[in-house]
């Protein structure tokens, strides 16, 4: 139960919240006019604009390419070489960012949006903890908080302005609505977290699977429902949105092929990459196959810790591999911080672990900028994964039981 507080109580904090949105805005702006970017918002923020108020019929348009190319080079000249695409989202993503498309100034628009991806990341950390039933002492609260904000692999989908946290906060949302059995609303949640499909796709399997096997049938009609309404909207305003989203997504994975398993070995061992590449490969999906096959039939604690594995190893798979993604392993990294701290007495190890992991990603991250090492940064993005993974195998058994305990102590099963 959460304690209602008084009002007068109530209003303070209301008073401190808007308080740190303002400031933690302004701090936004300053670096939005300091440091130039947010590319990953600007690709978006700028055709969802042209459609709404400058009379574009469609975001996929090359005219609105080149109204980008222009805000962001301050030239056209030889766009079509630089990007194939900038819109590689299904047209319903424009949802999200309509209300910044609304305001007119770039710098501003891209200041509070980088505060909405703040508050997501707390917010993602927050249901992790409710989903788990943990409360962390004040000093593991603070040092988590400023892990969700604050680890380089985090803070770059945070300066690029890339909305996967607002796809995993849908996500979590989603997770937390099904612990409590409000199908309905989970349903609807994992509808919307596909306006990233190449990170939902393998989740929205996992939940149907799940669904499908446990009867949960309202998770998956609402969700059919959901998706039905976002996608025949979109064909209603644009016919040929899916052809134009699935032509993108071609000609930037033909330019920009993405990094798989072969590509990083490639870096370490060219000689071998043909044969251990395919090896990683098919583990991946071995893992995956097994995670999957343990949540037939079972509670919400195997599907939970089956998420987070998959969002875990799903860099490793080549489907998605920009850090900003990263953002996804949150829960699973809170599951396994939850875990230790139910086997470590002392709260001092649990914080210390938390510190180092937060250094160590700008250690690696500061290295493969000043060295310009490809070799680094590889391992930077291959090792934290590939460590998740390992402990999210080898404590199973006690991840479930952690889960499995909460759920009883909400009274949710």
């Amino acid at each position: 139960m959460i304690r209602k507080l008084p009002w007068q109580q109530t209003l303070l904090v209301t008073i401190l919240f808007i308080a740190f949105l303002i400031l933690l805005t302004i701090g936004n702006y300053n670096f939005a006019v300091s440091q130039p970017g947010g590319t990953d918002f600007l690709f978006r923020w700028k055709p969802t604009q042209l459609v709404l108020l400058e009379g574009f019929n469609s975001p996929y348009d090359p005219e609105a390419l080149q109204q980008v190319m222009i805000l962001h080079y301050g030239e056209n000249e030889g766009f079509d070489q630089k990007w194939p695409d900038i819109f590689l989202y299904p047209y319903y993503v424009m949802i999200i960012f309509a209300p910044f498309a609304l305001i007119k100034e770039y710098l501003v628009a891209r200041a509070l949006w980088m505060t909405l991806i703040e508050v997501t990341h707390i917010s993602i950390l927050l249901l992790s903890f409710v989903i788990l039933n943990y409360k962390p002492k004040k000093s593991t609260f603070f040092l988590l908080i400023l892990f969700s904000l604050a680890c380089s692999y985090f803070v770059q989908g945070l300066i690029d302005g890339n909305p996967a946290a607002i796809i995993t906060l849908f996500i979590a949302l989603s997770m937390y609505f099904a612990s409590t059995q409000k199908d309905e609303l989970a349903g609807v949640f994992l509808a919307l977290s596909t306006m990233k499909p190449q990170l939902t796709l393998l989740f929205f399997i996992l939940m149907w699977l799940w669904s499908f096997s446990n009867r949960r049938w309202k998770t998956i009609t609402s969700s059919s429902i959901t998706l039905g309404v976002l996608m025949g909207g979109s064909f209603l305003l644009l016919p040929s949105w899916f052809k134009e989203f699935l032509n993108g997504i071609l000609l930037y994975s033909a330019i920009t092929p993405p990094i798989t398993p072969n590509t990083l070995i490639q870096v370490w061992f060219p000689a071998a990459a043909q044969w251990i590449a395919p090896i990683i490969s098919l583990a991946c999906i071995l893992i995956i196959a097994w995670a999957w096959k343990s949540v037939w039939k079972k509670n919400f604690a195997h599907f939970f810790w089956a998420a987070c594995l998959t969002f875990t190893i799903l860099p490793l798979t080549g489907v998605v591999t920009a850090k900003s993604n990263f953002i996804a392993m949150l829960p699973a990294f809170i599951l396994l911080i939850v875990t230790l701290s139910d086997n470590w007495e002392n709260d001092t190890f649990l914080n210390l672990l938390i510190f180092i992991v937060l250094v160590l990603s700008w250690t690696f991250f500061t290295l493969s900028i000043n060295l310009d090492n490809f070799h680094i940064s590889f391992i930077d993005q291959v090792t934290t994964p590939v460590i998740l993974v390992f402990f999210l195998i080898k404590y199973k058994a006690e991840m479930i039981a952690r889960i499995t305990q909460g759920s009883k102590e909400k009274g949710t099963i």
